[in-house]
């Protein structure tokens, strides 16, 4: 964060301007870690609106033109832009007793903003990629692939005791036919020799018997297709339960993916807007860092430490980049990627 004493000249010049001491502190009800409040107070401890009317008349103030003025919530924007003599864009805003000194970004600041829209983007999609919905969906769509397989051995051992079934009973039925047959003949009168007769009715008596084991047959395979027949409709109602689930976790997912993708394009609708003004080599240059450094490409130097690789820079290297330009292009000597001082 820049405190306001940074910019050189400010505090002095705002003090003599106002009349009174400032204090200068970050403000977190507005939510921004480059936003410092200034409030003047005067002799009897109160500030006032006048604070932004005595900064303009600053002799010497740093800045040129007039302030955004925050009035009843809205911003009022004049033609003029605040120009801080070391090169920062410096906007105000009054707020009943508190002047806001807002430091306007450096391209290196707005690779940081830029940084912060990606990094939301790829949480976004990791959120998305990684909904515990799509999880669940996957085991769902295994477990149906395992019940469709089962069914399919079901059906197949079932299909074959109904084959079996359905040829003893046909054999039976051609049997109950030759012994009615027989028995019509053998009680008709037509036949009238006795080692005829008796020939008949030993046939008759076999084919009862071949009746009564095709009859065990068919019994023997009805019963083994009753387990099957419960196997297939336990297998038919899970398969049916597991598919309305699946509709119900793809319902999920496709709502899930609506509300990401409007974060989503508020999130790259603010990163096209942040990267409109950036010069194109810087742009590029994070880019390939960030398809190199997981996503990460510019990082901000705190307290002598990267906070994109989390390690401490040498003495040296420090001391170096002390004294390099405000903009100049700074890496990482450890993982290379930009460094916002």
């Amino acid at each position: 964060m820049h405190a306001a004493g940074q910019v050189h000249g400010v505090i002095p010049a705002l003090q003599e301007g106002c009349g009174g001491p400032l204090g200068a502190t970050a403000d977190a009800a507005h939510g921004h870690d480059r936003l410092v409040f200034v409030q003047a107070v005067h002799a009897g401890g109160q500030g006032g609106e006048g604070n932004v009317h005595g900064v303009g008349r600053v002799p010497g103030a740093p800045f040129v033109g007039l302030p955004d003025v925050e009035e009843h919530g809205s911003l009022v924007y004049p033609s003029g832009r605040l120009l801080g003599t070391d090169g920062r864009n410096l906007r105000l805003a009054l707020h009943t007793t508190k002047l806001y000194v807002r430091f306007a970004m450096s391209a290196l600041e707005d690779l940081l903003v830029i940084q912060e829209h990606d990094s939301a983007a790829d949480r976004l999609r990791h959120r998305l990629e990684t909904l515990p919905e799509k999880t669940r969906l996957a085991e769902v769509d295994a477990q149906l692939v395992a019940i469709e397989t089962s069914l399919t051995d079901v059906d197949g051992r079932r299909d074959e005791v109904l084959r079996r079934q359905q040829r003893h009973e046909d054999e039976l039925a051609s049997v109950e036919a030759k012994i009615t047959e027989v028995d019509r003949r053998l009680y008709s009168g037509s036949v009238s020799a006795p080692r005829e007769l008796q020939a008949m009715e030993a046939d008759v008596t076999s084919l009862k018997r071949h009746r009564s084991d095709l009859e065990d047959r068919v019994l023997e395979a009805m019963q083994d297709r009753e387990p099957l027949d419960a196997e297939r409709a336990t297998l038919g109602q899970r398969r049916d339960a597991l598919a309305r689930e699946g509709g119900e976790l793809r319902d999920a997912i496709a709502a899930h993916s609506r509300e990401v993708d409007v974060e989503l394009a508020t999130a790259l609708e603010a990163r096209r807007a942040a990267a409109a003004g950036l010069p194109d080599d810087l742009l590029s240059r994070y880019e390939r860092l960030r398809a190199t450094q997981g996503g990460v490409g510019a990082a901000r130097l705190v307290n002598g430490r990267c906070s994109g690789c989390h390690l401490t820079l040498p003495a040296t290297e420090l001391d170096r980049i002390r004294h390099e330009d405000a903009d100049a292009l700074v890496l990482c000597d450890q993982c290379g990627r930009i460094l916002v001082c």
